[in-house]
């Protein structure tokens, strides 16, 4: 992950070009669990 834009309004996820659909859901549940901790907190 990176961020980007002007003000790192952005980011860009990177996963690896192999990956299965287990490994892939198990990231983007982790990442909406940290979404949701942060507009929360």
């Amino acid at each position: 992950m990176e961020t980007a834009g002007p003000n790192d309004e952005v980011f860009k996820l990177f996963p690896p070009l192999t990956i299965d659909k287990e490994g892939l859901q198990a990231g983007l549940d982790k990442l909406d669990a940290a979404i949701d901790q942060a507009l929360n907190a």
